[in-house]
């Protein structure tokens, strides 16, 4: 009997298109932070870390990509600064830090970084001071406009939030459990955040599906058991299989997103991830089917899937 709905986001509830290999994100981010920068130039320990300040587009993307490499190693190594709290997304708490994966032995390489770790790097490389960040709300608005200037489209699949508020009615706690960067995510959300009652952001817990550690969590903030919950996903790795690996029956959409390295997100219906930079590990796709799940149905057809709950949960 089901008593709890996991359900990922991206490719399952709302339907993305976004392009962050595109050079039009990065010129606009580094056009958004050119006219706070104090010359461009490093300063200090972070100087020594990053070289020569940056000057271009492209230099911001290089950059970039070699801070999020640096968080992602920290993370590994146990060192890093872990899931932080922050932010507007009423998405519930931290796992506690990535070095508690290497302590119990579960998965370390699927630890999530957190994306502002980055951006409060590249602040400092482009010599952006701490006063500055804060009173202009830096870490909200630039990661809001390279957001909005690599995504082509967004919109909330249609019949998601009657699905939610049909699942809710009947008595289900409805659960978000997204690979997802809570810079990123949080306007996106807006639309779906009534009809959830729960939100848990990989960002925010230091793990990210597929991992036994993102599922366990959530299990324990919402006191479900696995065999009274049902995650739905378009993700065949990360959502079914991973919710599998701690018990927990999938039901897989087929809504044609692809996922995996160097094109999460970029395909209609994408795999749950809020973008490439800070996000997917490449270890998360889809296929046409799902043997492992209990129901797989083609598209985002919420009344077989509700149908099929409800039919459990009697």
């Amino acid at each position: 009997m089901y008593k709890f709905v996991f359900l990922d986001l991206y490719g399952t509830l709302l339907d993305i298109h976004t392009d962050e290999a595109s050079p039009e994100p990065w010129e606009a981010l580094y056009a958004y932070l050119l006219p706070y920068s104090g010359g461009n130039h490093s300063s200090g320990a972070d100087a020594e870390d990053s070289g020569a300040g940056i000057h271009s587009p492209e230099n911001l993307r290089q950059r970039f990509m070699a801070r999020e490499q640096r968080e992602t190693e920290l993370a590994l190594a146990g060192t890093g600064n872990g899931s932080l709290p922050g932010g507007a997304v009423p998405a519930d708490g931290a796992a506690g830090h990535p070095e508690a994966a290497l302590r119990d032995g579960k998965d370390a390489s699927q630890v999530e970084i957190d994306i502002a770790e980055v951006y409060t790097g590249i602040f400092s490389d482009m010599g952006i001071s701490a006063e500055t960040v804060s009173g202009e709300h830096l870490l909200v608005r630039a990661p809001t406009v390279f957001r909005e200037a690599s995504r082509q489209w967004i919109r909330i699949f249609p019949g998601a939030a009657d699905f939610l508020t049909a699942l809710r009615k009947k008595g289900l706690t409805t659960v978000l459990a997204s690979n997802a960067q809570e810079l990123y995510t949080d306007k996106e959300l807006e639309g779906l955040k009534p009809f959830l009652d729960r939100v848990f952001l990989s960002s925010r817990i230091g793990y990210k599906k597929p991992s036994p550690a993102f599922f366990e969590h959530i299990l324990q903030c919402t006191g479900a058991a696995p065999a009274e919950t049902v995650m739905i996903g378009n993700d065949s790795v990360c959502d079914i299989r991973g919710a599998a690996g701690v018990g927990i029956d999938g039901i897989y959409l087929d809504t044609g997103g692809t996922g995996g390295p160097g094109n999460a997100d970029s395909t209609a219906g994408a795999a749950d991830t809020a973008g490439t930079a800070g996000t997917d590990n490449g270890t998360c796709r889809s296929s046409a089917q799902e043997p492992q799940a209990v129901l797989s149905v083609h598209g985002a057809d919420y009344q077989a899937v509700y149908d099929f709950i409800a039919g459990r949960s009697l």
